[in-house]
């Protein structure tokens, strides 16, 4: 049988006490659990702002938008790299990004189009005149 108790020294610190044997002091087993509490939620909160949040960011739109004419999308292909396309059709207006995969959103008042990266390779599009 296991006997735990916690004893209160007279003006001084509480014990754990473990089967008759005086284990720890309570002040200390309080700071190592707190102290791997907080390391648990840190470590969550990591977690989930790298993987687990989707992020976007606007970029400003050029003003030549090379992506709104239809010439511009005919050389794309998957397996194109992130500069591969920029080259082709300018700055995206947005950029998403989530764990897998990264989106660049072109737009304007009259048209827009839609590129879907995976691992930094054009994985998909939609164009202005799709």
């Amino acid at each position: 049988m296991l006997t735990i108790a916690l004893v209160n020294g007279y003006n001084g610190p509480t014990y754990l006490i473990l089967k008759g044997k005086m284990m720890a002091n309570v002040n200390t087993i309080t700071r190592v659990f707190a102290t791997g509490a907080l390391a648990c939620v840190i470590l969550l909160l990591v977690t989930l702002g790298n993987g687990g949040c989707d992020h976007e960011e606007s970029v400003k739109a050029p003003s030549d938008a090379k992506w709104a004419a239809a010439e511009s999308w005919k050389d794309l292909k998957k397996g194109l790299s992130m500069d591969e396309v920029r080259e082709l059709l300018g700055e995206p207006t947005q950029v998403s990004t989530d764990r897998d995969f990264t989106r660049w959103k072109y737009n304007d008042s009259e048209k827009s189009a839609t590129i879907t990266f995976e691992g930094g390779k054009l994985r998909s599009w939609k164009g202005p005149d799709s």
